[in-house]
């Protein structure tokens, strides 16, 4: 089995500016790993001249469905597919690098020898930051994610149920039925995994992929191997990177996330 391969989701022909310089730095400090550009069917010559003219020829370019790529919502369907993780099924490890990702350093074998589930930036509480009063809270951000490719196939393709019987009913709100024959009998349906599946929990789902798998996975039967937000932060940024770089001992991370939308400032004199 490979050891990794570098997803880049690419949803339209032409680069931003920072798309160029996240896409440039991506695959040149990569390199070494396969990288596979997924999109829809549109025309990729202008991602192929820059893979050519940084000499890249370990790399793929994969179409998935137009739709998964139309809105965030279709990208939230595609990252919740349990037929994109088969597409990846010959590595161990996928990283998904979206084009307001960048990446510092090749630390990725060191991340892959971890042997985690999935890595994420962390997130504050309330998905906030630490300048809003919050605290670190998980790892969990997907823009830049190392994700284990045979976990979230066993995931996906799970039957069993996902909650135990001590949230069943809350998550079902079993206190509005006043019959209670009715709510014994939806508790032992719920228990035996009636609207308590991934599939059900997949297609009531309108949260964003990351946030469906990292929190409202969190407190499930479904147990993420997951590194501490602090060792996270080795890993990524996103929200308060100067907090975080502190925090890190003013060290940067292997890579981060959203580097124009949070404190450019900061990131400008690290980011060329």
């Amino acid at each position: 089995m490979k050891e990794c391969c570098i997803v880049i989701p690419v949803y339209k022909e032409n680069l931003s500016e920072n798309e160029l310089i996240s896409f440039k730095k991506g695959i040149d400090t990569l390199r070494n790993y396969h990288i596979s550009i997924i999109s829809p069917a549109i025309n990729l010559d202008n991602y192929t001249t820059i893979l050519a003219e940084e000499k890249i020829t370990n790399y793929s370019i994969d179409h998935f469905k137009n739709h998964y790529f139309k809105n965030i919502y279709g990208y939230n369907k595609l990252m919740m597919s349990i037929a994109f993780y088969k597409y990846y099924a010959k590595y161990k490890y996928i990283l998904i690098y979206q084009l307001d990702a960048y990446v510092f350093k090749n630390e990725l074998a060191y991340w892959c020898s971890k042997n985690y589930d999935y890595i994420g930036a962390p997130w504050f509480t309330r998905h906030e930051s630490f300048e809003s009063g919050d605290t670190l809270w998980r790892v969990g951000n997907g823009g830049f994610s190392l994700r284990k490719v045979q976990f979230f196939i066993d995931l996906l393709k799970r039957k069993q149920p996902i909650y135990g019987k001590n949230l069943i009913a809350e998550k079902n709100d079993l206190s509005k039925n006043k019959y209670l024959i009715q709510r014994f009998i939806l508790s032992i349906l719920y228990t035996l995994g009636y609207k308590n599946n991934i599939k059900y929990f997949l297609r009531h789902n309108d949260t964003q992929e990351d946030d469906f798998y990292m929190n409202l996975l969190s407190n499930s039967l479904i147990k993420f191997n997951c590194p501490t937000p602090e060792e996270g932060i080795k890993f990524a940024f996103e929200r308060s990177p100067q907090y975080l770089y502190e925090l890190n001992n003013k060290q940067l991370p292997f890579g981060c996330h959203a580097w124009e939308k949070h404190n450019y400032e900061f990131w400008k004199e690290f980011i060329v």
